[in-house]
């Protein structure tokens, strides 16, 4: 079977706001740090030649608005599909949205939360100290297609970035 290279970006949202107690979890907003974060990861991402095909996005408000900043450098508008599914979901869920949503697309965003984002980073390269508010881990494999994704699947290469490590020059 022939396999073609695909990359798999997974990012946590950006940095959220507490200050209304009356908001449930689901609801809450970015805040000031986590705008100025999504927008710096966006140019990054353009920068790169990371600019996703198909988003796969959390139903959170914060993770709704933080592909709400990325989108804005982006030079095309990828397809998007939002899920409640993928709010808080474990890697064998997000993995299980991935084959199904996933076609013909060479570039996947999904944008959710930890800690199952950083379980299934972690699942795919090595263990990290942490995998904080909007870092983007990219991940490629050579495979036939999305529906070849499996828990075993070994990536050709993989890079993680921060928003932090972009403002240090890294």
């Amino acid at each position: 079977m022939k396999t073609v290279p695909l990359s798999l970006m997974l990012m946590r949202h950006a940095k959220s706001a507490w200050d209304d107690p009356e908001l449930s979890d689901h609801d809450r907003p970015l805040n000031g740090r986590g705008r100025d974060a999504a927008e710096r990861m966006g140019r990054y991402m353009v920068e790169q030649g990371l600019e996703p095909q198909l988003v796969l996005c959390s139903s959170a408000v914060r993770t709704s608005e933080t592909l709400e900043i990325l989108s804005r450098s982006f030079t095309h508008e990828p397809q998007v599909h939002h899920h409640r599914g993928l709010y808080l979901a474990s890697p064998a869920t997000i993995l299980q949205a991935i084959r199904r949503w996933a076609e013909k697309e060479a570039r996947i965003l999904l944008l959710g939360h930890n800690p199952g984002m950083h379980e299934l980073v972690e699942h795919f390269t090595e263990p990290l100290d942490k995998f904080p508010t909007a870092a983007l881990a990219e991940i490629s494999f050579d495979l036939a297609d999305w529906q070849s994704l499996i828990e075993a699947s070994r990536p050709r290469c993989w890079r993680v970035v921060t928003p932090k490590s972009l403002a240090d020059g890294a």
